[in-house]
């Protein structure tokens, strides 16, 4: 499907529709998570039941199936979390399986569309981007591809945004592919939960150096939610249990 407006009026839409939704204080929810690189050989799995407020982004991660409780500040990326947005992306793997990503610096994406004396609409479109529509989707959902419009590669911690899929019925995204150096790509899924756009999986891809900088070893992390739904009822005393030890330094 293609809408009567140009791609960059449409990426600007699902933008401000998404900066409008109202994000709840908690959130609770099962993710589970895929590790693997098989440069290093490495394959790890596993489930943790999330109790995550919003406001400092605590979360109580209860592994599954030990039951160990644990305190975590910036748990992966929150099920919340708005992809249109400008943000940067952290992270950190070490060679035992041990990791850590999130995001920080999230500052929703909006849109004036009322044009200023002496700017006409044209000029107030997207900046950074040239977009174009591709006629790939299906009959309720519109697709947008980006290019970086000075042919910029790298802009860390940051990703630049390459696909977007939204839906047309409701303006939220259904889909945002980013990507960045070090063949860095982020693709994300959403659905909606209580008439709010949730992630539903992610997956993140990185190629780095490895083994004293000797070896370029790519690792992907795929994250699936499930069971999302907002809590009214969170006693903020669960988030006094223990902290967890620090996370590694991030790369």
């Amino acid at each position: 499907m293609i809408p009567l407006v140009s791609s960059d009026r449409a990426f600007e839409q699902a933008a401000n529709a998404f900066a409008a939704v109202q994000t709840p204080a908690y959130v609770r929810y099962t993710e589970k998570y895929f590790l693997e690189s098989k440069t290093l050989r490495m394959s790890m799995r596993g489930t943790n039941r999330v109790v995550r407020r919003i406001a400092d982004d605590a979360s109580v991660v209860t592994h599954e199936p030990s039951m160990e409780v644990l305190l975590w500040h910036r748990h992966l990326v929150p099920p919340t979390f708005d992809v249109l947005s400008d943000f940067s992306m952290r992270g950190a793997l070490s060679s035992s399986g041990n990791f850590s990503m999130w995001v920080e610096d999230v500052r929703p994406l909006h849109y004036n569309f009322t044009p200023r004396p002496g700017v006409d609409s044209v000029s107030i479109a997207l900046q950074k981007y040239r977009t174009t529509f591709v006629d790939d989707a299906t009959s309720d959902t519109y697709h947008i591809h980006l290019d970086s419009l000075n042919g910029a590669t790298d802009i860390s911690p940051r990703l630049f945004f390459k696909e977007l899929y939204v839906n047309a019925a409701t303006g939220f995204p259904t889909r945002a592919v980013l990507v960045g150096p070090d063949e860095r790509e982020f693709d994300v899924r959403y659905s909606l939960v209580d008439g709010r756009p949730m992630i539903q999986s992610y997956v993140f891809a990185q190629t780095f150096s490895a083994g004293f900088g000797l070896v370029r070893a790519r690792a992907t992390i795929h994250i699936d939610y499930s069971d999302v739904t907002e809590d009214l009822t969170v006693d903020n005393r669960i988030f006094d249990v223990r902290p967890s030890s620090p996370a590694p330094p991030s790369t």
